[in-house]
């Protein structure tokens, strides 16, 4: 076989290879099933696996018609590029914290949330960890923010800017629209979180990084939901 189909084939045996590992299953499976049955306990695999079964259509053309050493038809470069990338985003996951390791600005119960409010326009964070000590007490949002706000003014409240985060807080009507993730976390991780929130109708707002992926462990990384895009693109979607 020439070069680019050889390149296209050993991506492509690898993701089944993965597949039966995976699953524990034997040669018989069709690649159809594979996929299927992976997806129904893996988010990544679920998403791509309308890319999986076009690539397997062009696998089955070039395995089963090719004749007498000349192709019908040849991988382009953008079907070998596909199930590479493919093939590294489940065999060889990004790790979460390469991604994302950065500064996390955050705040505290007793911060002003003049301050506060001035650092998130000042740096556009839509979610804002808040900690007491080194514990996680929840995520700054616009949305508490908001309610706050008009409650404070529907009393004709003067100024406001003084106040602590902790009153804001008092808004907030569901903390659980966050997870937390270790440094050994991926891509992959990251995917089944988002699904696991989203069958709960809980969209998931932040994955926060600490080392051990513990609420006690201030943060060395976050991925919020404006980050996300950058995750599909990481397994090429």
């Amino acid at each position: 076989m020439d070069p680019n189909s050889d390149r296209f084939l050993s991506a492509f045996n690898a993701i089944e290879r993965h597949l039966r590992e995976m699953l524990g299953e034997a040669e018989h499976r069709t690649f159809s099933d594979l996929v299927h049955r992976a997806g129904d306990s893996h988010a990544l695999v679920r998403r791509l696996s309308a890319d999986l079964r076009h690539l397997a259509d062009l696998r089955n053309f070039l395995v089963h018609r090719y004749q007498e050493r000349e192709p019908l038809a040849l991988p382009s470069d953008l079907s070998i590029q596909k199930v590479e990338r493919i093939r590294d985003a489940l065999l060889q996951p990004a790790t979460l914290h390469s991604m994302f390791h950065k500064t996390v600005y955050f705040c505290r119960p007793p911060d002003p949330i003049g301050a506060i409010a001035q650092l998130m326009h000042k740096y556009d964070i839509r979610q804002l960890p808040i900690y007491e000590w080194s514990e996680f007490r929840g995520l700054l949002t616009s949305q508490p923010l908001t309610r706050w706000l008009a409650a404070r003014l529907a009393t004709g409240v003067g100024l406001v800017e003084e106040e602590p985060v902790a009153k804001v807080m008092e808004f907030q009507t569901d903390d659980h629209q966050h997870e937390f993730a270790n440094h050994r976390a991926t891509v992959t991780d990251a995917f089944n979180m988002m699904e696991k929130h989203y069958h709960k109708g809980r969209p998931l707002r932040a994955i926060i990084l600490t080392p051990l992926g513990r609420s006690s462990q201030l943060p060395t990384g976050i991925v919020t939901a404006g980050d996300f895009p950058a995750l599909l693109e990481a397994v090429g979607l």
